[in-house]
């Protein structure tokens, strides 16, 4: 599946191609040690190669992609040490965000996020790519209008940062209908903290949201690494 349409060109080049490549890399078109070369993309995208050399060495530093023995670059697989230590971190801003949102969230910012959890619902128990997709896309906007609402740019962008480093693995878990019911759950318990403006109950809120998905996160590694053992 590729990225779909050219670049037009009305906004900076660069700006468009590094937006369309996280896009790329956070939809799951790519799975760990996917290569990613820059005279394919910039063919795909039909633009010339320098803005693509730029942008991959920028998604290089975020820690998006790492360094390929051929040449160009790779999706990096993580392992349960990794996962452990983006959480860490997430667990220090996510809670704290949440709490900001509870004083800032007013209605129209309370009404986008049941609207996600209803596309979500929509989609919760049905199975296919398509869905997946849906679900992924609903989960994505929720956490965008939530972190938004707190009020401070550089921290909403700094958690989406650390939340792409494990969206190749979380979208394997997406795909279960049993995950999808806990995090609609978790979503409805941190729209009650916010909607009521209790700052300790949306960051509680928020620290369990966090638990439940490292922990499915770390049980689709351990699958992963019981298949692989079993070859």
């Amino acid at each position: 599946m590729g990225i779909q349409r050219a670049i037009t060109r009305p906004s900076p080049l660069r700006q468009q191609v590094y937006a369309r490549i996280r896009d790329a890399l956070r939809s799951g078109r790519f799975r760990p040690l996917d290569r990613v070369t820059e005279i394919g993309m910039a063919e795909e995208l039909g633009v010339s190669r320098t803005p693509v050399r730029e942008v991959l060495g920028q998604l290089s530093r975020e820690g998006l992609l790492t360094p390929h023995a051929r040449g160009g670059f790779q999706i990096p697989a993580l392992d349960a040490r990794d996962i452990g230590e983006i959480f860490a971190i997430r667990h220090q801003l996510e809670p704290y965000a949440a709490a900001e949102a509870a004083e800032r969230i007013g209605r129209a910012e309370l009404g986008a996020l049941e609207a996600c959890i209803e596309r979500e619902e929509r989609v919760r128990d049905a199975v296919g790519a398509k869905a997946e997709a849906a679900f992924v896309a609903a989960n994505f906007e929720f956490r965008r209008v939530l972190f938004a609402a707190s009020g401070n740019a550089r921290l909403a962008q700094l958690i989406a940062n650390f939340e792409e480093h494990v969206q190749y693995v979380r979208r394997q878990t997406l795909g279960d209908s049993a995950v999808r019911r806990v995090v609609i759950e978790g979503q409805r318990r941190i729209v009650a903290a916010l909607s009521t403006k209790d700052r300790a109950a949306a960051a509680a809120a928020m620290h369990a949201q966090l638990d439940a998905a490292h922990r499915h996160l770390v049980s689709v590694l351990e699958r992963k690494d019981g298949c692989d053992g079993a070859r």
